[in-house]
């Protein structure tokens, strides 16, 4: 929240679905939903999150030499066999499709594959 009153910093609500076309220095990619409550209301939308949201924002990243950060839940870990988990566990469950692919996205990217 401190972010908020430097002139430098901009907090933009948009859908990563629909390109986006500014010039910015760092992108924060936090847009899927994080519950499965949440995936299951509208599937195809979380998946267009996912896939397109995660390219559009990597192709805006690399157009303007942004830092780019994707995050995602624990919820793609599955029940935690530990609660609170550790940066060192890895889950109770082989990570969800949805969550491998716009991670695998992101590694292609920087390597130069897209």
């Amino acid at each position: 929240m401190h972010h908020f009153g430097n002139p430098n910093f901009e907090l933009i609500r948009h859908d990563v679905v629909e390109p986006l076309l500014l010039e910015v220095d760092q992108i924060y990619h936090l847009a899927c939903p994080a519950s499965p409550v949440h995936y299951k209301f509208n599937p195809v939308k979380t998946i267009k999150t996912n896939v397109v949201g995660t390219l559009n924002m990597l192709g805006l990243a690399k157009r303007v030499g942004a830092r780019f950060l994707l995050t995602s839940t624990s919820e793609v870990y599955g029940d935690p066999l530990q609660h609170p988990q550790k940066e060192t566990y890895w889950g109770n469950v082989i990570l969800s499709a949805l969550s491998l692919s716009p991670k695998r996205r992101c590694v292609f990217f920087f390597h130069g594959i897209f």
